[in-house]
């Protein structure tokens, strides 16, 4: 994933950074499409099911399904069927941000 657009947040709100990603990949076919764009929102709260962005150990950025937390790590897993042994698992602190808004439009669960 690449960044395209990062809105810092507004002073007057709590809003809390956004950003615009392109994604490349196909780890999270058919949910998100080759070359789609995707916004993330920092949360307080993550939970199993939620989309996230996340830095992996190797300093990349990938979209993928968080599978399992717990209070230090998370596991997460892209939708594609056909790459179902990639599974990554970083550190809490590496999540970016939430998806909250994805083109062309599909349905987040």
């Amino acid at each position: 994933m690449r960044i395209l657009f990062r809105q810092p947040p507004n002073r007057n709100t709590q809003n809390t950074f956004k950003m615009i990603y392109l994604c490349h990949g196909s780890s999270m076919l058919p949910t998100f499409s080759k070359l789609g764009l995707v916004r993330i929102k920092k949360s307080k709260e993550y939970k199993t099911g939620d989309i996230i962005s996340l830095k992996t150990l190797d300093k990349k950025y990938h979209c993928h399904r968080i599978v399992e937390i717990n209070n230090q790590w998370v596991s997460t897993k892209g939708d594609n069927l056909e790459q179902q042994w990639y599974e990554i698992q970083v550190p809490l602190k590496n999540i970016g941000g939430k998806v909250i808004w994805s083109y062309p439009k599909k349905r987040l669960r």
